[in-house]
């Protein structure tokens, strides 16, 4: 059977799943009212007098130069146009101390963006510089930010404001909430998911669950996953694969691993979190990448119904190739609804 994303419902909707043409009880719903990528957090920054919603920050492998490169990403909320933007960093090294970076001997640089930049829940920036010349850097937190208009006004955020100012805006280059420390993830790893669409780089959160990223390692380094396809995508919602052949042969699996739901991190977009059957501690290959803010899959109880979805790691590059799988065309292909008609396939998954 396809371990498929359940979703707690209310007992009537339940009832009335079977009534729907072509629906299983197994089926996932889809939720009627999906809110644009960072739409509250664009609504706070607002409050807060924002101008900026920070949504990523990064740095990238070694450089052909021996350097790292920093990426932060961020959507502009101000009405006024963003000429751009100096984002001052501070990076971090393999054990999360402060490193020293060329930039006149600081332990801090100045990474600048181009603009103009305009209101928009999808206008972004990604910008990247060589920053540091050192490989040791594995993380790197906004100090302070300085905001340029095109009539050369500014606004200026520093220190622990960041991480009230804006909404998402004290991050990491590990992927994770810095509020106020250095590094609170703990061990530190990445997959590569290699697809026919592009690569989906995912930063592993083994701190918070040991046993799923283990598990997930185990089948990427078996070669489990080599060849298999994202096998049910719904737009606004999620992509899920890791399980079955472009020929939707279910794919024989080990045992399940328990679930790590109550470790405190929630199904937001761009999360991975472990597909499973009803069986709270059912979860073995199959995955799925969270598109939208999926809260209704988060821990709640020690219940059946309310263990939710183990989140074990998150996207870090590759969100747009994550957004063009799920908008695939589909059909139906015996069971199964939301079938890419077009096979996306998951050629290999490649972990550190």
């Amino acid at each position: 059977m396809d371990h498929r994303v359940a979703i707690s419902l209310a007992f009537m909707l339940v009832l009335l799943l079977p009534l729907v043409a072509g629906c299983s009880m197994s089926e996932v719903g889809v939720p009627q009212s999906l809110s644009p990528p960072y739409k509250a957090e664009m609504e706070e920054a607002e409050r807060r007098g924002s101008p900026l919603v920070i949504t990523g920050i990064r740095t990238s492998k070694p450089n052909t130069a021996g350097g790292v490169d920093l990426h932060i990403d961020f959507i502009s909320v101000s009405d006024s146009p963003i000429k751009y933007v100096n984002f001052v960093v501070t990076p971090y090294n393999a054990v999360h101390d402060a490193v020293s970076s060329t930039v006149d001997g600081r332990s801090d640089a100045q990474v600048r963006s181009t603009g103009p930049h305009y209101r928009g829940y999808t206008a972004s920036g990604k910008y990247w510089r060589n920053v540091w010349y050192n490989t040791s850097i594995t993380c790197a937190a906004v100090k302070s930010v300085i905001v340029t208009f095109m009539d050369e006004t500014y606004r200026h955020y520093s220190g622990a404001n960041l991480g009230d100012v804006f909404a998402r805006g004290h991050l990491n280059s590990c992927g994770n909430n810095l509020a106020g420390s250095a590094l609170d993830n703990g061990a530190i790893s990445r997959a590569t998911l290699v697809t026919s669409k592009g690569d989906i780089v995912i930063e592993l959160y083994s701190a918070k669950a040991p046993k799923t990223v283990a598990n997930f390692k185990t089948y990427a380094r078996e070669g489990f996953y080599d060849n298999t396809i994202f096998h049910r995508v719904i737009p606004g919602f999620m992509i899920q694969g890791g399980g079955f052949t472009p020929q939707m042969q279910e794919k024989a699996t080990r045992e399940g691993v328990r679930s790590e739901a109550n470790n405190g991190l929630s199904n937001t977009v761009g999360t991975i979190a472990l597909a499973r059957s009803p069986d709270p501690h059912s979860g073995t290959s199959q995955f799925f990448i969270n598109i939208s803010n999926n809260s209704f899959l988060d821990f709640t109880s020690e219940t059946r119904r309310g263990w939710g979805y183990t989140v074990f790691g998150s996207v870090v590059d590759g969100m747009g190739v994550v957004e063009n799988i799920a908008n695939s065309p589909t059909e139906i292909r015996g069971e199964h609804r939301n079938v890419p008609r077009e096979a996306v396939l998951l050629r290999e998954v490649i972990v550190n």
